[in-house]
């Protein structure tokens, strides 16, 4: 699968972690880039449990999830948020409402499917964290569950 090409520019973005959420300007640039476990600099998706295989959310579905975040680093990966014991959480897919690499990861499941979805700092939150939860330049993965999406 290959990620969504987009051009160089400005974006603000609004970025959710639980009911926390920052909102900052960023530059970057996409191109063409094929998802595989070995490109540790690109948003990795290990499917855990297969899903029905046919039915895959598109760009501006909304998409609901649970999810358990961890940070990734040296021995341990530290869980730093999660949806079980809550209701499931839904977001916009490509609608600037999650980080990119979660936006990537999910338009990759099928439905009902569970992988963990690794995402480099660059497509997480990058140089500014997330105060609170995640480090600054702090690689991340989530388990995933796509329970279901919409138009």
């Amino acid at each position: 699968m290959c990620a969504p090409s987009r051009s160089q520019g400005q974006r603000s973005r609004l970025v959710y972690a639980s009911i926390l959420r920052v909102t900052f300007t960023t530059s970057y640039e996409y191109s063409s880039i094929e998802m595989s476990k070995q490109e540790s600099n690109e948003v990795t998706v290990e499917v855990v449990a297969a899903g029905d295989g046919k039915n895959y959310p598109k760009r501006g579905n909304t998409v609901t999830i649970h999810y358990t975040g961890y940070l990734l680093g040296g021995d341990n990966n530290v869980q730093f948020d999660t949806s079980s014991g809550r209701k499931p959480f839904s977001f916009k897919l490509f609608g600037e409402q999650v980080i990119q690499g979660l936006d990537d990861g999910v338009s990759q499941l099928s439905l009902h499917e569970k992988a963990r979805i690794t995402i480099p700092a660059k497509n997480a939150y990058g140089k500014r964290g997330f105060p609170g939860l995640v480090p600054r330049n702090t690689d991340i993965a989530f388990d995933v569950e796509l329970l279901e999406f919409s138009d």
